[in-house]
């Protein structure tokens, strides 16, 4: 049984840790709190965070950018 105080789960990532490198996608994190979701009853929501170059945004979506474009 889960505690009635909480209403539900909610999980976020920054988007270089779901998608590190071209192609490559990761969303064990996200697994992990649909399964506690459904293990107690509790509904979900889940967050993708863009971030900004150098804090979140992956590497590889400005890779040739200039300065000025990013």
């Amino acid at each position: 049984s889960s505690p009635n105080y909480v209403g539900w789960i909610s999980a976020y990532a920054r988007l270089d840790k779901v998608n590190p490198a071209p192609g490559v996608y990761n969303w064990s994190g996200f697994d992990a709190a649909a399964q506690a979701a459904q293990r107690t009853g509790k509904p979900f929501a889940i967050m993708v965070i863009l971030g900004t170059v150098g804090n979140g945004m992956p590497k590889h979506m400005v890779a040739g950018l200039k300065s000025d474009e990013i």
